[in-house]
């Protein structure tokens, strides 16, 4: 159990319903995006074409200017110039593009300025960066998952701006908390709030019907156990993995908090035989050779 510091007064903590509520009734939360919506709808019925992607994607343009500096980047490695939206959606693919679309729209909806303290440029770039990492692992390591590894890495910290919004101010308690004490977000947060951000993550997604992997994702990748038997028990572990290679590297907010022990990796071992025969230190020493090109992605979802 943490101790709390006399600094951060104690107040009669809400119940985990009342938070629960407040996210479904949506008071004080942005709704989904509509483009979101539209993405993850035209995907849920699968009937995706590139006509149906273009046109949705062109009802915001400057969408459509991230997505095009997207397929440029050098992480994709294209020679030939992408100039326009068709050509994009044919580059990175249905499944790519529809994440991206989804995660890019969502981070416009909680779009926040930096101000007391807290720098979400940060959040994002660690947010994106674990994307980035899930989708180069499942690649890496031949791993093939229901859900795009990209986005459920992009919203596996939502919660926190979801506490953010509900009370700023005891947030900042909470990253205060974590900070001074050297302890797991999530932890200071059940402190702080009686709830934490996978929670507050895992209602908004379910809000916003999200597909169930990415929903198992931000709800669980620090309490993998829970996960454990079902079928999202490898999405979430390969978040949770991620997760901790992208704070490995320092590419952190809130905290310089690292666990020890990497369960999210073992649980891959024992779904993946491709995972039990790859070295971890190798491993690691490749993903760190990338970074150069996700903080060029990095930059242009912000």
């Amino acid at each position: 159990m943490v101790m709390i510091s006399t600094q951060y007064p104690q107040k009669r903590k809400r119940s985990a319903k009342s938070y629960q509520d407040q996210i479904e009734s949506l008071i004080g939360l942005p709704t989904i995006p509509i483009i979101a919506t539209e993405v993850l709808k035209i995907t849920r019925e699968n009937r995706i074409s590139v006509n149906q992607l273009v046109v949705v994607i062109e009802k915001d343009p400057s969408m459509g200017m991230k997505l095009l500096k997207v397929a440029n980047s050098a992480f994709y490695g294209i020679r030939e110039k992408v100039d326009s939206l068709r050509r994009a959606v044919v580059i990175l693919g249905f499944k790519e593009l529809s994440s991206l679309v989804t995660g890019i729209s969502i981070i416009k909806a909680f779009a926040q300025n930096d101000e007391a303290g807290i720098e979400w440029k940060k959040f994002w770039e660690h947010c994106a960066a674990t994307g980035h990492i899930s989708e180069i692992i499942c690649g890496r390591l031949g791993i093939f998952l229901p859900a795009a590894p990209y986005t459920s890495g992009l919203l596996h910290d939502i919660g926190k701006l979801v506490l953010y919004r509900i009370d700023a101010r005891s947030f900042l308690d909470s990253m205060r908390l974590a900070e001074q004490e050297n302890y797991p977000p999530h932890i200071a947060e059940m402190e702080i709030f009686g709830i934490n951000h996978m929670d507050a993550g895992k209602w908004m997604a379910q809000k916003w019907r999200l597909p169930a992997p990415i929903i198992h994702a931000i709800g669980y990748h620090h309490n993998l156990e829970e996960t454990l038997g079902s079928e999202y028990s490898g999405s979430t572990a390969l978040i949770q993995f991620a997760d901790f290679i992208t704070n490995l590297m320092g590419v952190n907010f809130g905290t310089q908090f690292i666990p020890e022990e990497v369960a999210g990796w073992y649980e891959l071992q024992t779904q993946y035989a491709s995972v039990d025969e790859v070295d971890l230190e190798e491993l690691i020493l490749e993903l760190k050779d990338q970074f150069k090109y996700i903080s060029d992605m990095v930059k242009i979802v912000e």
